[in-house]
């Protein structure tokens, strides 16, 4: 599994996270890591399903598994984020749907982010394409700046300064 999520900061002032213990709060991020950015299709429960954005399928044994805690912490963190209306928990024979009921307006996709970036430009903006004007003083003084600080530069400052002390 690859890729990644959108973890907002604001998460942490959310009951969902005030009120979850700290073995919650790693099963809430492990739900969030294993849920679909897109949709996928397969046959469950003897038909074809189709398992939407947000949505995943597992078991209470796999969830604890991946988040590292016991099966009683996985069922009382659902329970828990069922009641707080962060998810909702279908279980079956063959597994679990959880499905986290916001997530497309947490974890909009790039094409949604893109539509958002590329409105006209503002008044405060330059509307033509001119690259910005840059003072070469100020660029050769970070420049010079960035090599002082390098570690190859600390390291031959330390060099020369044991040969100094060592000859003189």
């Amino acid at each position: 599994m690859d890729g990644w999520i959108k973890l907002h900061r604001g998460l942490m002032e959310k009951a969902i996270w005030k009120c979850s213990t700290d073995s919650q709060k790693v099963v809430l991020i492990t739900i969030l890591l294993l849920a679909n950015h897109s949709e996928t299709q397969w046959i469950w429960k003897g038909q074809k399903f189709t398992c939407k954005r947000g949505q995943f399928i597992t078991s209470l044994k796999s969830l604890s598994h991946q988040a590292g805690v016991s099966v009683q912490c996985v069922r009382s963190s659902l329970d828990k984020f069922e009641k707080l209306e962060f998810l909702t928990s279908e279980a079956t024979k063959t597994g679990r749907l959880i499905t986290i009921v916001n997530w497309d307006i947490y974890q909009c996709s790039d094409d949604e982010a893109n539509k958002q970036n590329n409105k006209e430009p503002t008044k405060s903006q330059q509307s033509t394409n001119k690259a910005p004007t840059t003072n070469k003083n100020n660029k050769n003084d970070n420049n010079y700046k960035n090599v002082r600080n390098s570690k190859l530069h600390q390291l031959e400052q330390h060099y020369l300064n044991a040969a100094v002390n060592d000859n003189g």
